[in-house]
């Protein structure tokens, strides 16, 4: 059994956080990455998960299990 501390789990930083950065989490692929920084890119600050809904290259399933490892702020 393995449990996890919320509290020590070091989140990306979605609104700096580069291309490279992003697909180095292993539930981005680089995809996935490009598409966020573009969108920031364009959109400019992202303020929650709700945000990258809007992208063909997530589902709903995959922005449930990489929304606890992003910071918004």
């Amino acid at each position: 059994f393995c449990k996890v501390n919320p509290d020590k789990v070091v989140k990306i930083k979605i609104n700096i956080a580069s291309v490279e950065r992003l697909k180095g989490h292993p539930y981005l692929n680089f995809y996935q990455s490009k598409a966020i920084y573009e969108l920031r890119r364009r959109k400019g600050k992202l303020k929650n998960i709700n945000d990258l809904k809007v992208l063909s290259e997530f589902t709903t399933l995959s922005l449930a299990k990489i929304e606890p490892y992003l910071n918004f702020e």
